[in-house]
């Protein structure tokens, strides 16, 4: 033991506050002694008791992490709640995420955001950075875009990548700020030159766009490979896009491929969904439905319509599946509540025509309707049919025809067809005939 050691013992054995929590602390870390945490305790808590803040700190955090004592997130709050009446801002931050996360004291939001605030005043950035997801996300406190701009701002100016890709991001979409691309590039940058991969990622997206500054595929490969080497799924997707579609690199399917498969297995559903298609299609490789089912499937597991949409056909038609239209249905279901208008168009045609689950006029007219007003040309075609011929709603020419004519408009090839019937129909019955007709060709 040096002596250094020696008299800093001699001072803390004697109760000085400010030796006994420099010798805690060198027994914490092992600096010019051998590392003891269960004696850095025993010296923290002499501190502590005696009043020292940073002590009173430490020991909060022994506590709380289990170290030289058993963990015990209500000491642990004691010693936080101490020395943060005392103003320290670490100790504020921490309490703050305590009442956050219902550790030691009952989940409580909004003491929470008071904790934060208190250290986020005096400068400490991790609370800023809180108090700037929490105003955005509206826990704790009302919804402000502006307020989460505000401590965003605080929190970036003193260098806190995360903070700098949040303030990005809200210059870029225009919240709680005015958008300002150029704006949005800077605080980007800030973060990227950091290692921020979300901010690479972002940085791509503005560059390949365009938007602030002038569209560079080149400079956009570059920080999706940065964004990518750090295992950032979308940054590996947007690699395999630019790859397949010869964007500032030479058109390179196996390559594409390659990325495609990386950001998938590190679940993007956009990935999923796109090998799914690329086996559906053979794009670059052999059609294989059974390759396409799997990567629809984890893509739909994590909520995606249009991966749920394209599992649901295969399902239909058996494909790299045995046929299942119960399952199908549900698929199509599943999408079409999540506002997929081919998913609606498929789940209403089900029930309109009955073959493998009883006829149910109503329900096909409800998503029949769903589907077209999103501009499905399909389903505007079934909307003027139903009409012509009072299936699931009143028989009405004139709404057949509205609906006809929409369908027109959209390039439906046998829009002209049905227009045609509606016509003779309409003209049939000024002179009290009605005639009948079978349903169109889809």
């Amino acid at each position: 033991m040096t002596e250094e050691i020696n008299k800093l013992r001699q001072a803390a054995e004697q109760g000085d506050d400010k030796a006994q929590f420099a010798l805690g602390r060198r027994y914490e870390n092992g600096e010019g002694i051998e590392q003891d945490e269960a004696e850095a305790v025993h010296w923290y808590f002499l501190a502590a008791e005696n009043g020292e803040v940073n002590a009173q700190f430490n020991l909060g955090y022994m506590f709380a992490s289990g170290r030289g004592v058993p963990k015990d997130y209500d000491e642990a709050v004691k010693w936080f709640s101490n020395a943060s009446d005392q103003e320290h801002a670490g100790a504020q931050y921490v309490l703050g995420l305590m009442y956050e996360k219902g550790l030691g004291v009952p989940k409580d939001p909004e003491e929470a955001v008071r904790w934060y605030y208190k250290s986020a005043e005096q400068g400490d950035i991790k609370a800023q950075i809180k108090l700037g997801q929490l105003y955005l996300n509206g826990v704790g406190v009302e919804p402000d875009d502006v307020e989460a701009a505000y401590w965003f701002k605080k929190s970036a100016e003193q260098g806190e990548i995360n903070a700098q890709y949040e303030l990005g991001l809200l210059y870029s979409q225009g919240r709680g700020v005015t958008r300002d691309y150029t704006t949005s590039i800077l605080w980007y940058h800030k973060a990227a030159e950091q290692g921020c991969d979300r901010a690479q990622y972002a940085l791509g997206l503005m560059y390949g766009s365009g938007r602030g500054v002038a569209k560079d595929y080149t400079a956009a490969a570059r920080w999706w490979q940065s964004a990518a080497e750090k295992g950032n799924a979308k940054a590996m997707f947007a690699l395999g896009n630019i790859y397949e579609h010869g964007h500032a690199v030479e058109k390179d399917t196996v390559t594409a491929l390659s990325w495609y498969l990386k950001a998938a297995e590190n679940k993007d559903t956009d990935a999923q969904r796109v090998l799914g298609f690329i086996y559906c299609n053979g794009t670059g490789v052999s059609v294989d439905y059974g390759a396409a089912v799997k990567w629809f499937s984890l893509a739909s597991e994590q909520g995606d319509a249009k991966a749920m949409y394209n599992l649901g056909l295969l399902y239909k038609d058996a494909k790299g599946v045995e046929r299942d239209i119960a399952r199908a249905t549900k698929l199509f279901y599943e999408s079409a509540i999540r506002g997929l208008a081919a998913a609606q168009f498929s789940y209403a045609l089900i029930y309109y025509d009955g073959n493998e689950t009883e006829k149910d006029y109503v329900i096909a007219e409800q998503w029949f309707r769903k589907s077209a007003e999103q501009g499905y040309a399909n389903a505007q075609l079934m909307m003027a049919y139903l009409y012509y011929e009072g299936h699931g709603v009143q028989a009405d020419l004139d709404e057949a025809q509205a609906w006809v004519d929409r369908a027109a408009s959209r390039g439906h090839e046998h829009a002209a067809e049905l227009r045609r019937a509606i016509e003779v129909r309409l003209a049939l019955s000024r002179v009290g005939f009605q005639s009948k007709r079978k349903r169109p060709i889809e």
